[in-house]
């Protein structure tokens, strides 16, 4: 015979789980359709709306203000600006009751459908990842393309190692060539010794990262974060060189110089830019006497030379030296204010290091910081 006691306890269990069901029924919108106004009503609802109260009714016809059962409803035309939604710590109230009704739940049922149930959420979560991921996969090239622009070398490293959807658009040869064509001007042929992978070919260009050495210079004051040099000696003293504090070994690297100070009549070898050995000697000598190649102040170019030869545009006070060495054409070209002056040096043997000479005192040079690399498109 069944007691009272036991009748409202079953009575009490059934309305605690009517009500832990009906709960969380409301946290689930895992299967709600958000293109059907129909369904997204009720997610409102649950989130406690209110209407926004105005007790000054606008004189004028404002569209944007409509009186509704004597309650006047501000901006009619956005509906989330009808909304009050309730603050956080009520939110995390409901979550946190929703997720301990669901708990309660599974820990009620049967060993085999809790294992089920296990499965399903799991099964669950691997298709709205895969739905995620092949939505992304199948983004219009030109929009991936854009999203790359704005990363380095290294970020498109690491977040194609990130998860399986950005390894296989990192391993992605057309991509890369894609984006080797419009951010470099690469002919559509990837060259040796690169060839077939235009991924390794994009990697190869490389912006120099360097600063000054301060072990590796004359008679120089650095300053600006090691960025820029000056001359620290009389107006009439001796060559002061530096060179960068990082090798160049492997790759097409592009850097670029400002000159700060330079008087009008100082030209030639009293200032050299350009490209220094590791067998470099810093001290009082100028860059082109001892193995390196210069980029002169009135337009020559040398290398083991104290002439040099004509090769470009002479360079004064506010101009950029752009610097670009390919080691694999094993080849140094300039670039003055942007415009390209034809390759300069051949056969170059690594590593190798950007170096300047400065002859007076008071010239200074600094590295530009964040250069924009050249279209190689644009060199002929």
């Amino acid at each position: 015979m069944v007691s009272v006691e036991n009748l409202e306890e079953d009575n009490r269990n059934t309305e605690t789980k009517e009500i832990i069901e009906k709960d969380q029924k409301m946290c689930d919108i895992s299967n709600i359709d958000y293109n059907n106004s129909n369904n997204i009503l009720p997610i409102f609802n649950s989130l406690k709306p209110k209407l926004i109260f105005n007790n000054k009714i606008n004189d004028n016809n404002n569209s944007d203000i409509y009186k509704e059962d004597e309650i006047t409803i501000i901006n009619k035309n956005d509906i989330f600006d009808r909304y009050d939604f309730i603050d956080e710590n009520e939110m995390e109230d409901q979550i946190s009751n929703c997720n301990n009704s669901n708990s309660f739940l599974e820990k009620s049922l049967p060993e085999s459908e809790k294992l089920l149930k296990k499965e399903q959420k799991l099964q669950k979560q691997q298709q709205h990842q895969s739905i995620q991921q092949y939505s992304m996969l199948y983004l219009p090239q030109e929009i991936i393309f854009h999203i790359f622009q704005f990363l380095d070398v290294h970020s498109l490293v690491q977040i194609s190692s990130s998860n399986s959807l950005l390894q296989l658009i990192g391993n992605d040869n057309e991509l890369w060539k894609k984006m080797s064509i419009e951010r470099y001007g690469c002919s559509p042929v990837v060259p040796k010794p690169y060839f077939p992978l235009w991924k390794t070919y994009f990697k190869s260009f490389q912006i120099y990262k360097g600063i000054w050495d301060s072990n590796k210079k004359g008679k120089i004051f650095i300053t600006n974060n090691y960025k820029t040099i000056t001359h620290a000696g009389d107006y009439l003293g001796s060559y002061q060189s530096a060179r960068g504090s990082e090798p160049i070994v492997s790759g097409i690297v592009y850097w670029e110089f400002y000159i700060n100070t330079l008087s009008s009549n100082q030209t030639g070898f009293h200032l050299v830019v350009g490209v220094v050995p590791e067998s470099f000697v810093i001290w009082q000598t100028y860059l082109t006497s001892n193995g390196g190649w210069g980029y002169l102040a009135d337009g020559r170019k040398a290398n083991n030379s104290g002439n040099g030869v004509t090769y470009a545009q002479s360079f004064c006070q506010g101009s950029t030296i752009g610097v670009l060495v390919d080691m694999n054409q094993k080849t140094i070209s300039y670039f003055h204010n942007g415009v390209y002056q034809g390759v300069a040096f051949n056969n170059i043997d690594g590593p190798v290091y950007p170096g300047v000479s400065l002859l007076t005192g008071g010239q200074s040079v600094s590295f530009v910081e964040n250069p924009k690399f050249p279209k190689l498109s644009q060199i002929s």
